[in-house]
């Protein structure tokens, strides 16, 4: 099986955000109650780890 991983854009971010905001999807998945600012920072700390995660695998 092989497995292809597609860009996660800032515009995911916001989507999921909105969406994870129901009332019917917080109750069943109790995901971290951040705001919308908190969540693109974590997006955007992420993209920097997973940027010098590869370099280092590449040396």
């Amino acid at each position: 099986m092989n497995v292809e991983l597609l860009d996660r854009l800032e515009e995911h971010v916001v989507n999921f955000w909105v969406a994870t905001k129901d009332e019917e999807i917080k109750k069943l998945f109790p995901f971290s109650n951040n705001t919308l600012n908190e969540a693109l920072r974590l997006f955007e700390e992420t993209k920097k780890l997973v940027h010098q995660v590869l370099v280092k695998s590449f040396m």
